[in-house]
């Protein structure tokens, strides 16, 4: 049986019984009201018909008198048969009204000696003899004797009725007292009733609803902690039967998943210990194609970081040595980041060191095309780099769509002279004593964009003190747990302060980007190039 149904046939029942005993109350008061009233309209009739008995009676005498005085004249004679018919009707209502007054013999034996002398005196009347009159007399001192004996009856069940009267009264009284002290008995009966019914209907219908319920919280908080073996016994015969069995159903389904997700998860886990083991080669790898270690030309020093977003990056640097006691500083960020840039990055970087090593020749600048040289060797030699590395990126891998920003210098340690090209690369610094002395700005696009396309080379001097601070945009791009940008006032501000070294800078903006960042998850490769010339050159 559903549970709707359970509940409509019990509420059924419950107002059944509320309309049985609400109705029944109401009945038993009705009519023990009617019944009050009705013996209080008896009582009333009863002492209306005892006047009306006394005063017909009152009539008789006064007949009976004016009857013996005036010699029982014949008009006399019908006044008194008249009050006697009235008597006669009042007794016989009275009887009607109160079947005791059929016990009153003496009423009746002087209803009967009244008649009966009536009859005589009608007789009398008519005869004129001497002994008439004796027999006039006679009857009339019966009729008195009778008036006064019917009188005492009469007086005394008049006390007798008014006696009953009161008593039926009283009587009507106590029974509405009684049905109105019944009333509140039987309010709290009906309350008794419908608290047993509600709890017959607990016990029967809810008790069970209520504790299948339970069954399925304990079997759910059994799920929620992974014992997926769990099962419901449920027999209420309804939805909550039926919802245990799709709970029972759902857990064994649940079960087969999860063994299932149990294999997927060691296949996955398996794999990714495997990919683990891929990127860590591939991190390794990445690390081998960065320089162990920088030169460190006299009068110079020279220092790098890289701390990538992933296992591996795609930003890059390096500082090698060329003919001549030059030497090529390089930092780049290729798009995108993971495995690609990572492969992409290693691309670069080879490609720069190879071109870098050539010396100018014919083939070498026939491969250039239009491009327009400079006489200078360092400055042919730097164009050659970035202008080979470019073509070379733009016609064999173009359809990888990879490109990378680039800074490529060439330093004569000698001099201080430093031949670049930025190409769409953040613009380095160059900082004095003083704080900021000038910043590299763009000469040309990222490499690998487009094939023959032209960079233009740049050159400046750094100083006895000063730093050159190259970066990517890892460092301005930081962002703090609530997703703030480092930004570039940021860094520009910290570069103003005095610096001592080139490693003292790039632990300072590390440090500071690490407080920074806090526990945010970082967003981009952060790499670092700086060159500090610390004295002049002996040569």
């Amino acid at each position: 049986m559903k549970i709707q149904t359970k509940f409509g046939v019990s509420s059924l029942v419950i107002i059944a019984l509320l309309a049985a005993l609400v109705g029944g109350s109401l009945m038993l008061l009705g009519r023990a009201k009617k019944a009050a009233g009705a013996r209080q309209q008896t009582a009333a009739d009863l002492v209306r018909a005892v006047h009306h008995i006394r005063g017909n009676w009152l009539e008789v005498n006064d007949e009976v008198n004016d009857l013996i005085q005036r010699g029982f004249n014949a008009t006399d004679f019908e006044q008194y048969k008249t009050a006697i018919a009235r008597l006669l009707a009042s007794l016989k209502k009275l009887e009607s009204l109160d079947p005791m007054a059929s016990e009153l013999e003496m009423l009746h034996t002087g209803r009967n000696t009244v008649a009966e002398l009536s009859e005589r005196i009608d007789t009398l009347i008519s005869t004129d003899s001497p002994e008439a009159a004796s027999v006039r007399l006679a009857i009339a001192t019966a009729l008195e004797e009778t008036a006064h004996s019917i009188d005492d009856v009469i007086e005394e069940r008049m006390l007798r009725l008014i006696d009953a009267t009161e008593e039926l009264e009283n009587l009507a009284i106590a029974g509405v007292e009684q049905v109105e002290k019944f009333m509140p008995v039987s309010t709290l009966a009906i309350l008794g009733m419908i608290f047993l019914v509600m709890s017959g209907q607990f016990a029967l219908i809810l008790r069970p609803i209520v504790q299948s319920v339970q069954k399925l919280v304990f079997g759910a908080a059994a799920i929620g902690k992974g014992n997926l073996e769990h099962r419901l016994d449920i027999r209420t015969r309804d939805e909550i039967e039926r919802l245990g069995h799709e709970f029972n159903h759902m857990a064994a389904n649940l079960g087969g998943s999860y063994r299932s997700l149990e294999g997927a998860k060691e296949q996955v886990e398996a794999t990714s210990q495997a990919l683990k083991g891929e990127l860590e080669k591939g991190r390794q790898l990445q690390q081998d194609f960065l320089p162990y270690s920088l030169p460190q030309p006299s009068g110079w020093e020279l220092a790098a970081s890289l701390k990538p977003a992933r296992d591996v990056s795609g930003d890059f640097y390096d500082a090698f040595e060329l003919p001549g006691g030059l030497v090529a500083l390089a930092i780049g960020d290729v798009c995108d980041k993971g495995v690609g840039s990572a492969l992409f990055m290693a691309l670069c970087r080879s490609l720069l060191r190879i071109f870098s090593d050539q010396t100018h020749s014919d083939g070498l600048a026939m491969q250039i095309g239009d491009q327009q040289l400079a006489t200078n060797s360092g400055d042919t030699n730097l164009l050659h780099t970035v202008v080979l590395t470019n073509s070379y990126i733009a016609q064999t891998h173009s359809h990888t769509n990879m490109f990378t920003t680039l800074f490529f210098a060439i330093l004569d340690p000698v001099t201080g002279l430093l031949r670049y090209i930025n190409g769409g690369h953040e613009a380095p610094v160059i900082l004095g004593p003083g704080g900021i002395k000038a910043r590299l700005t763009v000469t040309g696009p990222a490499v690998g964009l487009f094939p023959d396309i032209g960079f233009e080379v740049r050159q400046t001097y750094l100083e006895v003190g000063d730093i050159l601070i190259a970066y990517t945009d890892g460092v301005t791009d930081a962002r703090n747990p609530s997703g703030e940008r480092f930004t570039q006032e940021r860094l520009l501000a910290l570069l103003e302060k005095p610096i001592s070294s080139a490693a003292a800078l790039l632990d300072t903006i590390e440090a500071r980007l690490n407080v920074y960042i806090a526990e945010a998850v970082q967003f981009d490769d952060i790499t670092l190039l700086a060159a500090r010339r610390t004295r002049a050159s002996d040569a």
